[in-house]
């Protein structure tokens, strides 16, 4: 009988970790979706579209994001904080989140109409934004329901389904064909997921409620808004300066630095819930290996955005470009570290003056490069920016 017991309980432990070794293969799965889609998106774009349709693209998608920096105020990260709290109050919170996120979203979309551009892509940015905003919270109850099979096979399903439309849909010049594509593919995914979470999710514009929302969330907003700026803010000086061609191509090459930097953040985020407990001294020992790991990794993205870039892209890539991927990587690998660690010792809020000076620097520096080194210029504005965050984290914490 107690052998029975024995090999029962041992049947249920494998069956566990069977099951949490799938939920975290799924999610890792479900991270680098996106990224892989859009690596494939972009080759098609490149290589059987008119320029027209990706420099619309690149534009409509840069604008999109800077503007969801702000209509996504307080993030994921806030979300999932405040769901995990009051995990029995999900449908209020969802709520209060919806509405905060519309109400914001109203105050910021008539800029929209005042933008260079023609109307049918004013439109787009508008819609698609509003359809945006919602990942977040849906993003936040997948992580608490645990839905991590269910919604990468909608995922899989809808990118493979916009992949096959744009190969086979004969649009080769019309770029608001792929546009309202894009629209389609987001529309459906987002009236999948409000199925799959009915029962949890409810919507209020309660403008007291809203407002206590946005500004318990503020420090969240201001952490992304200075991440932006350090990761982004050269994309945009390439448009001001050098064009819409030049910003396109410069988006679909540093898109894949922007995989790099996934791959290495979730590989190390399925562990981090113990990275976070980790003592002193267990801390050190881990930072000195990921201070290897991150090397030979950052000489693995290097050799992989070549390839991709020259080979599978078609685009010429100089060396010098290659050799600042490498150190920009690792110099991410380090960032990724520091920023564990103030998680881990609650000092997050010292991050704050940290990446607003290095987002100030890229902005800065990347202003000053790019009219003399164009694309490279730009990027190592951007290469220089991370190493500045390095460096003002490892002082801040030391003298904390």
């Amino acid at each position: 009988m107690n052998l029975f017991k024995k090999n029962n309980q041992k049947n249920k432990n494998q069956s566990k970790t069977i099951k949490r070794f799938l939920q975290i293969s799924s999610n890792l799965l479900r991270s680098f979706l996106p990224s892989l889609f859009a690596i494939l998106i972009n080759y098609i774009l490149l290589h059987y579209k008119a320029k027209s349709i990706l420099t619309t693209y690149v534009y409509s998608i840069s604008i999109i994001n800077l503007l969801f920096v702000v209509a996504n105020w307080g993030g994921k990260d806030f979300i999932t904080k405040a769901i995990a709290k009051e995990p029995f109050a999900v449908k209020e919170l969802t709520a209060k989140l919806f509405g905060s996120k519309l109400l914001i979203s109203f105050l910021i979309i008539p800029i929209i109409f005042f933008l260079p551009t023609n109307l049918s892509v004013k439109l787009f940015i508008a819609v698609y934004l509003l359809l945006k905003i919602c990942n977040p919270v849906y993003e936040s109850l997948i992580v608490l329901r645990k839905k991590y099979n269910l919604t990468l096979l909608v995922d899989s399903l809808l990118y493979l389904a916009l992949l096959i439309t744009i190969s086979i849909d004969g649009n080769v010049t019309n770029p608001t064909i792929f546009m309202v594509e894009l629209l389609v593919l987001e529309a459906v995914r987002n009236a999948i997921y409000t199925y799959i979470f009915k029962s949890e999710i409810s919507i209020t514009l309660n403008i007291a409620k809203c407002v206590q929302v946005i500004k318990s969330s503020s420090i969240f907003f201001y952490i992304s808004i200075a991440g932006f700026l350090c990761s982004k803010a050269d994309l945009y000086i390439i448009g001001l300066q050098l064009g819409k061609h030049s910003m396109s191509t410069y988006f679909v090459i540093t898109n894949l630095v922007a995989f790099c930097y996934i791959g290495y953040a979730t590989i190390n985020g399925t562990f981090v819930s113990g990275i976070l407990r980790y003592n002193e001294k267990t801390f050190s020992k881990f930072n000195q290996l990921s201070l290897y790991s991150g090397g030979m990794f950052s000489i693995f993205s290097a050799i992989l955005v070549y390839v991709i870039s020259n080979y599978y892209y078609g685009l010429s890539v100089k060396f010098f470009f290659i050799v600042l991927v490498g150190l920009n990587v690792f110099g991410f690998t380090r960032v990724l570290i520091q920023m564990y660690n103030y998680t881990r010792s609650e000092k997050q809020y010292l991050v704050i003056p940290c990446l607003i000076i290095s987002g100030l620097a890229n902005v800065l520096l990347s202003y000053l490069l790019t009219p003399f080194l164009q694309q490279t210029g730009a990027f190592a504005a951007n290469t220089i920016s991370v190493y500045v965050s390095l460096f003002l984290l490892q002082i801040v914490y030391k003298k904390r």
